[in-house]
């Protein structure tokens, strides 16, 4: 099922998502929705709270094909640096230049609750820090650093 995504002025878009406790059906099923529709508005990642779930839940692609789950993400370890440009399934009709780590290893679980690691780069880092950043309720707009008009 695609989900409806919230709008930029939603103050559910602020408010820090939950820790993942349970590792049930509700929640394959949410990871199921959350890719159906970021696949439906071809985007490379989404998070559950973009969709009003509090649930630190996210769905990263490189590609807008192959996602991969990540449940209670964390970032242990950042290096380097590049300049992303980004837009946001929220934040419709707004681009921007976004300074990011150049990689991370990020610590997170899967479906199952398994714990797992991944090391992220280029591409893969940007999007995985713009929607680990949607957990802790932070926009790509709050770490601007230039806004670019929309095309």
């Amino acid at each position: 099922m695609i989900l409806p995504l919230l709008p930029e002025n939603s103050p559910i878009l602020r408010t820090k998502s939950e820790e993942v406790k349970h590792f049930n059906q509700e929640l394959k099923d949410l990871a199921v929705n959350l890719l159906e529709t970021a696949k439906a508005c071809k985007a490379v990642g989404i998070s559950a709270v973009q969709c009003g779930v509090l649930k630190r839940v996210c769905l990263v692609s490189e590609d807008g094909k192959k996602f991969m789950a990540l449940v209670n993400p964390t970032i242990l370890e950042q290096k380097g640096q590049q300049v992303s440009f980004e837009n946001c399934l929220s934040f419709r009709n707004k681009t921007c230049y976004v300074l990011r780590p150049k990689c991370v290893i990020i610590s997170y679980q899967d479906l199952c609750g398994d714990i797992k690691r991944m090391e992220a780069r280029d591409l893969l880092a940007a999007v995985c820090c713009h929607e680990l950043d949607h957990n802790d309720g932070i926009s790509m707009m709050d770490r601007s650093i230039k806004i670019v008009p929309y095309a």
